[in-house]
């Protein structure tokens, strides 16, 4: 396994470091079976609670988490999955798949954090969607995973309007975890990266920049699953598992933005500082002395 690639990014160079990727992973994975905080609590991944009037293993439940997937970005995602669920607990699944326009906006403005705004449009997402559903997979989402080509899987997703690679890693996900899809290999598909997993990445060493500045949220993304895809495979850890923990992770430790607070609950990732995320989410800033009173360079480059 080469334990060092190098990615060239338009403003310096990428390095990913797979021996202490590797430990990342393991100590988040004891992390997550531990059932110590952050993982102390029972339903704490919210795409894995149903809706009260549906049940697992069902086409129900299958366009349940194809709807919420796809909403998951713009708001928390503990309240965006809140709100799929009042949706389709008050609507149903078969009422929501044959909607109009109207009336889905109508239900995602009452429902869904942030309603329909001009980067978040679910509306116009779930009718094409639906629409797409219908035409090319027979209404149920279970038909996009008739490949064993997970490539070929997220290429699929791709064509759902809200989907990028990082949702349909997501999707594929979720869709492991409920038993609708059987990788043929379990521990190779890739995890879906985040501001969480990349900011874990840079803090601990997985990953790191020459020369330390700002560099692209997404293109860090790409590297990170990528690498992590590689850790999972070579190293036999389940990727949704190390998907769970390093959102557990993120959410709960990392937003705290303090090393004393990681130190604190007991956080074994051993990381060295917090990345700076600028307002638009778009921009890591790499650089290790990101003191208050250093100048900004989100600010230097009108990001903040």
């Amino acid at each position: 396994m080469k334990l060092q690639t190098c990615y060239d990014a338009k403003n310096g160079i990428i390095i990913t470091h797979y021996d202490k990727a590797t430990k990342i992973a393991h100590k988040a994975i004891e992390m997550l079976n531990s059932g110590l905080y952050p993982f102390d609590k029972e339903n704490e991944f919210p795409e894995l609670i149903l809706p009260q009037n549906i049940k697992a293993n069902t086409l129900d439940h299958r366009k349940y988490l194809f709807w919420a997937v796809g909403m998951d970005s713009g708001a928390p995602s503990i309240e965006v999955y809140e709100g799929a669920r009042k949706m389709v607990e008050q609507h149903g699944t078969k009422n929501i798949f044959s909607m109009k326009k109207k009336s889905l906006r109508e239900m995602v403005q009452q429902n869904i954090t942030g309603g329909v705004t001009a980067r978040n449009n679910p509306v116009e997402a779930i009718y094409f969607n639906n629409n797409l559903l219908k035409q090319k997979y027979d209404g149920d989402p279970i038909n996009i995973f008739k490949t064993n080509d997970v490539n070929e899987i997220i290429e699929n997703i791709c064509q759902f309007k809200s989907y990028g690679k990082g949702k349909s890693c997501l999707l594929i996900k979720n869709y492991v975890k409920f038993g609708y899809y059987t990788p043929e290999n379990p521990f190779d598909y890739p995890i879906k990266p985040d501001r969480h997993t990349v900011r874990i990445s840079l803090s601990a060493g997985a990953i790191t920049t020459e020369p330390q500045g700002i560099y692209r949220r997404d293109f860090l993304e790409d590297i990170t699953r990528d690498l992590y895809r590689k850790v999972t495979s070579h190293e036999k850890i389940d990727p949704g598992d190390l998907n769970n923990a390093f959102w557990g992770i993120g959410s709960k430790l990392c937003f705290k933005r303090s090393l004393s607070a990681c130190k604190y609950y007991n956080c074994t990732l051993d990381c060295e500082f917090i990345p700076r995320l600028d307002t638009r989410g778009t921009f890591f800033d790499t650089r290790k002395n990101q003191r208050e009173e250093t100048p900004s360079l989100f600010a230097h480059f009108g990001l903040e």
